[in-house]
């Protein structure tokens, strides 16, 4: 490298000598343009023989050389020497300045010379033979030898001009990434390589500027057609960032137009180049006589050109800052690229569009009088909405924008700004660039193989990664699934951990190396296609559920003593009991949960089996505590789903092999069918069948849902196949608005399903997300119907961080059948804004015939709260999907969701108790499957029967409170569950009564009067009897009837009677006796206060609020003494070492003593009750800060000491060294040993330090 970069320092030293001499001359020198040469070079120009160079001058700061007879119509200007072969016919002027200041030959020249201009050489001269017609000028002290000039042989100072200074090397746009190689029309524009193979033609349509990334053709002889539109202005300018290889060629121009419009700069190094030195080659002309053809002007500045063997003509001029080498029979015509002055051009700033700012004005400008602008897109991409002929114009989209400024005459100089997204719109994981991969694996699993270590999904919405391997599902091919378990199984490949899919599977699922996934794709004569293990989607004590008194599921408990016994649910959710610290048994502790440490209820939930993957939300607790609530005596039983689709089909076979005569569900899975049933509907349907009954969450995906029959039109440029028309006018984008967070979208069609045995899919469809300019942003398709087997099944992961829109585009990759498809949005909040149709979201179980489905309903938005008619939930999922052609109607019913439990998801407090509240249709269904516990105990203590799930349906269908439209609909089913009504169609309840209303005017009997019968569990049916003997009564509603009161003496006894309806006559009956003249006992309510404290502290001072009859004690004029309150005593499951939870605080009284005089006139005046209140237990806010240390270099590190900083005034003085001990233990045991970092401290800003 240095010898090189010598010689390049010699040789540009010897030209700035040149200019010095030259300009030391008593001649005035002419000073040359480059624009004056047809063919010029800092390097040599070799001619080879039999060329005619028509016009123009011939030069290089160098030499000149030909090698064979040559007509040269034009001047030869050198630097250094020239060198003539015999028979050379020069019409212009020689000069040669000798820059080296050889004593050799500076021009030298061959026999039969016709040299008819003047020769001007600064050194010695030998022509051989011929005619020199004009004046030989040399210095004193060298020699001229050959004929006599005509015009004298003079020594002097000959006139040598100064040479052309080479061309200004031109700043180019970048060039772009399609590839040109075929016939086609080019418009200005940045492209990739252009490379013809023979026989193909490149228009270049209108003058502007034309980018490539190189020019590399063969074959036989392609075309160049420039089309000049017919314009008197505008240049065709071309720019190569690499090397030229135009093989033969031949070039033209149509629709006016001229040579010296046309300019080609080539920045290529020569590196492609048969000797590493050219960045122009063109080969020798074709031997049938067509010639190889060039039209304008060439400048390479960094390597040179070749022109091979004619016949082969150029219209226009050469410069190179190497050599140019021609071969021979070429003939090259003067008409080269006339530079002006530039007009000056400035594009502005780059700038960034965002979704907040998806339009940005770029900041064009020049200092130019009478400049013109027009601004253009490179590369295809960019959107100009207006102003593109102004300085100004506006953008939508991320792009290199060049800009144009023309001054009249023609003169144009360009500038570019970059216009970069900041998206929002963020693919899960790194899509594949073309949007769609064709092996086994799939997208996903293709993008976590390349990208291991930056894909992360904690969430576990696509991928459940553990440690270096990942869940997935192999699906194998027909008849070859136990070659293939086995196979997987051994060492090479190494899958663990297998999943249980049922019989007759041929899913195979377990946990496989995340290393070893391309293996996978070297098994096509086993395996059909592999995806990850796709987790499910939910349909997300101390706590009683608010859904139990909206339902009237209490009516049941209280009026018939129905409490769940004898009857067996089980549930599947997500998980139990992950979460740290064994919430479950706080729950239970509480009271919210059955089991040891619950005295009422100590029969524990059966736990199946609970999520095995790590950590979940134990939605499926929150599900048992609601039923809990209803159906206290229930025997509870749990079973996670969200293993896989096939686990969860078998989890649902084993409840009922297990005794569940109820079992409910919250599980979606987005793999299971949408239009036909899949394994699980399958797995409904028959323990439906064994008279089990299932119910389901419909789902919280709203209408967020598209189906359709494919409508095929033209696809988009650079996607295969056939796109799908949302209209009739072939409107291909549907657009879609997008709220920040996580998206997961589901494209299915009707077609073959692989995995569940069927022939595969004949049809391969894809699903695109693009922007509002119809730029495809990503996808994650497959090919579907890859070696004939597959699943209709596209899968569209995202994230979106800020509110914007985009569009949603279907694509039909092969295949030839219009089918139906359909895509619901089972993550994220998005509204489709056009084009709505098929908007049902309700699809696999929850959609089986055998379940009855379950949509919700926002408890305090019942008619129990003021509502006349119940409202929806807004995402509570629609019905309509067809199964095989056929709709079912779905939901069946609807049930009260945003209760409490104890189990945090993050949700709003809407009755801020303090208490989590729990949303979704995974709240509503456990309500519903609790009132069909309580009507399964209910037919079988009154008519020792069960119920089947028909009978079941048809009775909620019946007495369910209608809420939208009349009658069933695809939103609320048959309406909002009605329990006391329901019960009632077959049993009576036994009434209670609470208190008798007489009027106020009245002095109960001394006149005939209306008394209003205040109670519990009335019926129209239900008649009040006075002194035993029915009276007339009039039926207000279920706690409220009026009678009619005859005079009386005494104080009689008024009761109701309700007949009974169940053939045993065990239901209905009379109710307690009141009468007019007892006191009315007052309600003395004691009610703990909630607390809170921070974990590790003592616990608070626990206090209670009393109340009588509602009034406030301070304002009853009573005391607790006269209440007969001596203390309240409090229990509570929480110590000071508690887990953060909620904890239960129970108030309770001493026990009053009916044999103590003063106890039983208490319990003559007052009703006791207590309330339990929460205690909260939140986390302790603590500070690490590592001690300082000194480390000599070389010494063993010594070991980190920590302060731990955090308030401990509240922690008992007992305590203060195990607390501590606790922290210290837990955090250094988290700490890698023998290992610091040291860091450099300094603020980083976009990862830049401050300075």
């Amino acid at each position: 490298m240095r010898n090189i970069y010598l010689f390049k320092s010699l040789q540009y030293c010897s030209v700035i000598i040149f200019f010095c001499l030259s300009l030391s001359s008593d001649l005035t020198a002419q000073q040359l343009k480059i624009t004056d040469f047809v063919v010029f070079a800092r390097g040599s120009v070799q001619f080879g023989s039999s060329s005619f160079i028509n016009g123009g001058s011939i030069g290089s700061y160098r030499h000149v050389e030909t090698s064979g007879s040559i007509h040269i119509k034009g001047n030869i200007y050198s630097g250094g020497t020239v060198e003539l072969a015999n028979k050379n016919t020069i019409t212009g002027r020689i000069t040669a300045s000798n820059s080296f200041r050889s004593t050799n030959n500076i021009l030298s020249v061959g026999s039969g010379a016709s040299l008819d201009g003047n020769i001007d050489i600064l050194g010695n001269i030998k022509i051989n033979s011929g005619t020199v017609s004009g004046k030989v000028t040399h210095p004193v002290g060298t020699i001229y030898s050959g004929p006599t000039p005509l015009g004298g042989n003079i020594i002097g100072n000959p006139m040598l001009p100064v040479l052309p200074q080479m061309p200004a090397i031109r700043n180019f746009p970048a060039a772009g990434n399609t590839i040109v190689n075929s016939t086609t029309k080019l418009t200005p524009g940045a492209y990739g390589k252009l490379s013809l193979k023979g026989k193909k033609t490149i228009t270049f349509s209108g003058p502007g500027i034309y980018i490539f990334s190189a020019i590399n053709n063969s074959g036989s002889e392609n075309e160049f057609v420039f089309d000049f539109k017919n314009t008197s202005t505008g240049d065709f300018l071309i720019y190569v960032h690499g090397d030229v290889d135009l093989d033969k060629l031949d070039v033209s121009m149509v629709n006016g137009g001229s040579p010296s419009r046309i300019y080609t700069e080539i920045h290529g190094n020569g590196s492609t180049s048969y000797n590493k030195r050219e960045a122009m080659i063109c080969a020798n002309g074709s031997s049938g006589g067509n010639s190889t053809r060039w039209l304008g002007t060439v400048w390479a500045p960094y390597a040179g050109i070749d022109i091979g063997a004619g016949p082969f003509k150029i219209i226009g001029a050469l410069w190179s800052n190497e050599e140019i080498k021609i071969s021979s029979g070429a003939t090259i015509e003067y008409n080269p690229y006339i530079f002006c002055n530039l007009p000056n051009a400035k594009a502005g700033p780059d700038k960034q569009i965002t979704c907040d700012l998806p339009t940005v004005k770029l900041d064009g400008s020049s200092a130019t009088a009478l400049a013109q602008f027009s601004w253009s897109v490179l590369n295809g991409k960019g959107v100009i909405m207006s102003g593109a002929n102004t300085a100004t114009p506006t953008v939508s989209a991320a792009g290199t924008y060049l800009l144009t400024v023309a001054v009249p005459g023609g003169c144009i100089a360009t500038d570019t700004a970059v216009v970069t997204n900041i998206p929002c719109i963020l693919p899960f994981y790194p899509p594949p660039a073309t949007g769609k991969v064709g092996n086994l694996i799939g997208a996903e699993l293709n993008s976590l193989y390349m990208n291991f270590g930056t894909v992360k999904d904690s969430a576990k919405t696509i991928f459940i990664i553990l440690s270096d391997s990942v869940m997935i599902e192999v699906i194998a091919k027909q008849g070859q699934y136990q070659t293939l378990l086995a196979l997987l199984q051994t060492a090479a490949y190494g899958m663990t951990d297998l999943v249980n899919n049922g019989p007759n599977s041929l899913i195979i699922t377990g946990k496989y190396p995340i290393a070893g996934l391309r293996k996978l794709d070297g098994l096509p004569n086993l395996i059909s296609y592999c995806r990850p293990l796709l987790p499910a989607v939910s349909n997300v004590g101390i706590t009683s559920t608010q859904g139990d008194g909206v339902m009237r599921a209490d009516f049941l408990r209280n009026g018939y003593q129905l409490n769940g016994d004898s009857v067996k649910v089980g549930v599947l959710s997500d998980s139990y009991n992950t979460i740290p610290g064994n919430p479950a048994q706080t729950d239970v502790d509480n009271g919210d949960l059955p089991g040891i440490g619950n005295s009422n209820y100590p029969l524990p939930v059966e736990v199946l089996l609970d999520y095995p993957f790590g950590r979940r939300i134990d939605e499926g607790r929150a599900m048992l505590q609601i039923i809990h609530d209803i159906a206290p005596k229930a025997t509870l039983a749990f079973r996670t789903g969200f293993i896989s689709a096939g686990d969860f089909a078998e989890g649902i076979r084993e409840l009922q092999q297990n005794g569940c005569d109820v079992i409910v569900d919250d599980v979606t899975y987005i793999t299971e069918p949408f239009l036909k049933d899949g394994l699980v509907s399958q797995a409904v349907n028959d323990v439906n069948a064994l008279g089990v009954t299932y119910l389901s969450a419909a789902g919280n995906f709203s209408n967020k849902s598209y189906q359709a029959v494919f409508n095929p039109v033209a696809a988009p440029n650079g996607i295969a196949g056939q796109a799908h028309s949302f209209n009739a006018s072939g409107d291909i984008f549907q657009n879609i608005s997008l709220s920040p967070g996580v998206y997961t979208i589901v494209l299915q069609w009707q077609d073959g399903f692989t995995s569940l045995g069927e022939p595969g899919p004949q049809n391969d469809l894809d699903i695109y997300l693009t922007d509002n300019n119809g730029l495809t942003l990503f996808g994650f398709n497959r090919n579907n119907i890859l070696g004939g087997s597959g699943d209709p099944i596209e899968i569209l992961p995202f994230t979106v961080t800020a509110n914007t829109q985009s569009n949603i585009l279907i694509v039909k990759a092969s295949g030839s059948g219009n089918i139906p498809f359909k895509y619901v949005i089972f993550r994220g909040d998005a509204i489709i804004n056009e084009f709505n149709s098929g908007s049902s979201t309700i699809v696999g179980q929850a959609n089986a015939e055998g379940a009855l489905t379950i949509g919700a309903v926002r408890y305090t938005r019942t008619p129990a709260y003021g509502f006349s008619v119940p409202e929806i939930e807004a995402f509570s999922s629609y019905g309509g999907t067809p199964v095989n052609g056929i709709i079912r109607n779905k939901p069946d019913f609807t049930a009260p969701d945003g209760i409490n439990t104890s189990v945090s998801f993050g949700s709003p407090d809407i009755d801020a108790d303090g208490i989590p509240n729990f949303f979704g249709t995974s709240a509503a269904a456990p309500h519903a499957a609790a009132v069909v516990a309580l009507l399964k105990q209910a037919r079988k203590r009154y008519y020792g029967q069960n119920y089947s799930s028909a009978e079941i349906r048809a009775l909620l269908q019946s007495t369910a409170v209608d809420m939208n439209t009349p009658g069933f609909d695809f939103i609320s089913g048959y309406g909002f569950i009605k329990a006391d009504a329901a019960i009632q169609r077959f049993a009576a309840a036994t009434p209670s009564l609470i208190q008798l209303v007489v009027p106020s005017n009245i002095t109960a009997g001394t006149i005939p009067f209306t008394v209003t019968v205040k109670g519990n569990f009335l019926s129209d049916k239900t008649q009040i009897l006075f002194r035993g003997q029915p009276v007339s009564s009039t039926f207000i509603n279920d706690s409220t009837i009026t009678a009619s009161i005859p005079v009386f003496n005494g104080n009689p006894s008024i009761q109701a009677s309700t007949p009974c309806l169940t053939p045993t006559c065990i239901d209905g009956g009379l109710s307690n006796t009141i009468t007019f003249f007892a006191p009315v006992k007052k309600n003395i309510m004691i009610v703990a206060d909630n607390k809170t404290k921070r974990f590790g502290e003592a616990l608070p001072l626990f206090t209670s609020t009393i109340t009588i009859d509602g009034v406030p004690l301070a304002n009853s004029g009573l005391s607790l003494s006269q209440l007969g309150i001596n203390t309240i005593n409090y229990r509570t499951t929480a110590t000071s070492a508690s887990n953060v939870n909620n904890y239960i605080i129970q108030p309770s009284l001493r026990n009053f003593d009916p044999a103590n005089p003063i106890d039983a006139g208490l319990l003559e005046l007052y009703i006791y009750d207590s309330v339990a209140g929460v205690l909260s237990i939140t986390k302790m806010p603590l500070l690490v800060t590592p001690k300082d240390v000194s480390v000599t270099y070389g010494d063993p590190l010594p070991a980190i000491q920590f302060r731990y900083s955090y308030t401990d005034v509240n922690i008992p003085d007992s305590e203060r060294a195990t607390f501590l001990s606790n922290i210290q233990s837990g955090h250094q045991s988290t700490i890698a040993p023998n290992a610091f970092a040291y860091v450099n401290g300094r603020a980083l800003v976009s990862g830049r330090a401050l300075v």
